[in-house]
């Protein structure tokens, strides 16, 4: 594999593909009833279609817990996963610089856990859903990397008894993330001919 990756045709063939960026970051989120909220963790990856365009696939890890010692006490947690795929469409001059909307479909996998003295329940759901993302992003390093913020929202989601729609869920999560998008590409060929690696700069 090493060989394979040394090799400077293969770096060539891999080098013209389209542009990827690579995204990490982390924020807070809740649930649909805001009884859950903790710390979010996010990461991803972006295929640049189109001059301001790219394609998206994001995971989210969303864990969190709720504790009550009261006169009714009870104890939840709760895990939950997503993984989302859509555009993602940049307003300003590039992916670095300006804000940015995207949309998508999402497959979530949830965990709720909760015990107390009136009930208990241990949950795992698996559904698909959809994805909203609003975002800014800003502070670009000599269009190679970015800083950015985002407000994700997800949702809806229903479970359904016999009867129909037994409980709707408008958004299962929102979160607001704060994280950091870096692009790779390789130099345009005409000027750099001898050098077949990888560079860290801003494709148009």
């Amino acid at each position: 594999m090493l060989c394979l990756l040394l090799n400077p045709a293969w770096q060539t063939a891999l080098m013209a593909q389209p542009p990827l960026y690579l995204k990490m970051g982390a924020g807070v989120a809740s649930d649909a009833g805001l009884d859950y909220k903790g710390p979010n963790f996010y990461g991803g990856m972006a295929v640049k279609t189109g001059r301001n365009v790219t394609i998206d696939l994001d995971y989210q890890y969303f864990p969190a817990r709720m504790e009550s010692a009261g006169a009714q006490p009870y104890k939840g947690e709760w895990r939950q996963h997503s993984m989302s795929l859509g555009p993602t469409i940049y307003l300003g001059q590039h992916v670095h610089k300006g804000f940015y909307l995207g949309a998508g479909v999402t497959l979530q996998r949830r965990t709720d856990y909760f015990t107390s003295s009136w009930t208990f329940y241990n949950d795992t759901l698996i559904y698909p859903t959809l994805n909203l993302r609003l975002g800014y992003s800003a502070f670009p390093s000599h269009r190679r990397s970015s800083f950015f913020a985002e407000l994700n929202l997800t949702g809806p989601w229903a479970e359904n008894d016999f009867n129909g729609p037994d409980y709707i869920e408008i958004f299962t999560q929102l979160s607001l993330m704060v994280g950091w998008r870096i692009g790779w590409r390789r130099e345009d060929p005409a000027n750099d001919k001898n050098n077949h690696r990888l560079r860290l700069t801003e494709p148009y």
